[in-house]
Order: C-alpha cells, then sequence, then structure tokens
C-alpha cells in the first residue's frame, strides 16, 4: 500500500525545495548586482575623494543585507519541508513556492534598485556632499522592497469582511476542508510570550 496520496503525492516536496532555492538564488543575484554596480561607483569616486570610502560604503552593506533575507526564507521553508508520507501535501509545496518566490523576486528588485541608487549616490557626493542624506533615504525605501511579500495575512469573517480579526504569518493558515472538519478553526493559535498580568484590586 503506498504510503502517499491524492493530497500528498511524491512530488510534492519538490515545489517546497523550488521556493527555497528560488529564495536564496533570487536574492542573492540582486545583492550580487547592487554590490558590484555600487562597487563600481565606489571605485570611481575613490580616486578623487578617498576620504569618503568609508562612508559611501554604505550601498554595498545594504545590498548584501538582501541575500540575507533570502538565507532566513529558505531555511524557514526547508524547516518545515517533510516527506509526504509524513502530511506534506501539494497545498503546502505550493505555499513554499509561491513564499520563495515572492522573496526571491522582491530581493532581487531591491538588489536592481539599491546598486543604481548607490552607483549614482556616491558619485554625487563626491561633488555634493549635501546629498549623502537623500542617498541614504532613498536606499532606505529600497532596501524596503526586499521585505515586501505575502507572508502575513489578514484574517475576516465572511459576514464582516471589513473588520479583520487579525494578521497571520502564512505558515500558521490552515486550508479549509468542509463542514466535516474537525478543526475548522482558519489559524493555529499564537502563543503569548511573557507574563501573566497580575490582578490588581
Amino acid at each position: 500500500m503506498s504510503d502517499t496520496s491524492e493530497d500528498a503525492p511524491i512530488y510534492g516536496p519538490f515545489f517546497g525545495v523550488m521556493g527555497a532555492s528560488a529564495a536564496i538564488i533570487f536574492s542573492s543575484l540582486g545583492a550580487a548586482y547592487g554590490t558590484a554596480k555600487s562597487g563600481t561607483g565606489i571605485s570611481a569616486m575613490a580616486v578623487m575623494r578617498p576620504e569618503l570610502i568609508m562612508r559611501c560604503i554604505i550601498p554595498v552593506v545594504m545590498a548584501g543585507i538582501i541575500a540575507i533575507y533570502g538565507l532566513v526564507v529558505a531555511i524557514l521553508i526547508v524547516g518545515n519541508i517533510t516527506t509526504p508520507a509524513t502530511g506534506y501535501t501539494l497545498y503546502k509545496g505550493f505555499l513554499h513556492l509561491g513564499a520563495g518566490l515572492a522573496v526571491g523576486f522582491s530581493g532581487l528588485a531591491a538588489g536592481f534598485a539599491i546598486g543604481i541608487v548607490g552607483d549614482a549616490g556616491v558619485r554625487g557626493t563626491a561633488q555634493q556632499p549635501r546629498l549623502f542624506v537623500g542617498m541614504i533615504l532613498i536606499l532606505i525605501f529600497a532596501e524596503v522592497l526586499g521585505l515586501i511579500s505575502p507572508t502575513t495575512y489578514q484574517i475576516a469573517e465572511v459576514g464582516k469582511p471589513d473588520t479583520p480579526l487579525g494578521t497571520y504569518h502564512i505558515s500558521a493558515i490552515r486550508r479549509f476542508v468542509g463542514n466535516d472538519d474537525p478543526d475548522p478553526r482558519p489559524v493555529v493559535p499564537i502563543c503569548k510570550r511573557g507574563r501573566p498580568r497580575k490582578n490588581t484590586i
């Protein structure tokens, strides 16, 4: 008798692995482009203003952080991948694939933005030091692009779609099976940390 079923086929983990791979690969591509593009501008700027090298190294650092985003998401996905016999369904595989692609492409776009802004920013800072603060602000908004991905969702009742019950991570959302579902709750309860409040009289 086969340990797999129609909901958990033998090729289900393939999509999860592809999601983890996409997260780290595309994020690393964005980080590499941002580092190379910014490094080119820093090298050209340092010929005339070598004292600004350490100050203008910020775009390179911010580009490298994007790869860490992809690495963290890849580790989270890999940690949740199991065998189909232990309940890894095709639904989970598609969720992991979508999450990995979202984070990977977001990191790729952020890396391109940081590289282009960093290259032009450090060259401009060498000629006009007042441009430095503006460059940092633009880099911050470019870095935020790497954090935008559909990993959290707001849950609401069907009859009250405008009143959210709360915001939950994608790993806490369950698939609705039907009216015979023994656990019809849409999300996994979140464990609250910290000490309980003391009752005051």
